[in-house]
């Protein structure tokens, strides 16, 4: 198991704002390590290739500009290097039909994103306390009390 602090997650997401929010969250919940933001599928499937190492997990948003989330997890699916990486799709719909067509397309879970800073808040935490675990790294410590107190900014 990765301890959180040597973990490194690629994010990729097309929305600035929605890749901010996360990172926000993310730290804000204890997450300390290296967090490389990507804003396209091509994009992130080109710096896999070309990087060695790979990062230890990837937050992909499922809504992406010219190559999407599916496509992106079916591509994938067949590099044998790739294919290790656990993938968690973030994604905005409520829809059990994309959640469901995600998981089949080789996501390792679903993180649903949501105008509700509450829930998606809570969302991130399951994310860091449940899943990382279960996708090889360490669950973060509980932040600090300073960051505990912040104010997210607003969406």
């Amino acid at each position: 198991m990765v301890p959180t602090e040597q973990a490194w997650l690629l994010l990729v997401e097309d929305s600035s704002a929605d890749r901010e929010m996360l990172e926000h969250l993310l730290r804000r919940n204890g997450y300390t390590g290296k967090m490389t933001q990507l804003n396209g599928g091509a994009t992130a499937l080109s710096f896999l290739r070309e990087f060695e190492p790979t990062p230890h997990l990837i937050l992909l948003d499922l809504n992406l500009g010219a190559l999407g989330g599916l496509e992106f997890l079916k591509i994938r699916g067949e590099d044998p290097r790739l294919k290790e990486i656990p993938v968690v799709v973030v994604t905005g719909s409520k829809s059990p039909h994309d959640t469901s067509r995600s998981l089949r397309a080789g996501a390792d879970a679903v993180l649903r994103k949501t105008d509700d800073l509450g829930l998606f808040e809570a969302a991130v935490q399951h994310l860091l306390e449940v899943e990382f675990p279960r996708l090889g790294i360490a669950a973060p410590h509980p932040p600090a009390a300073e960051a505990v107190a912040e104010q997210p900014r607003s969406r």
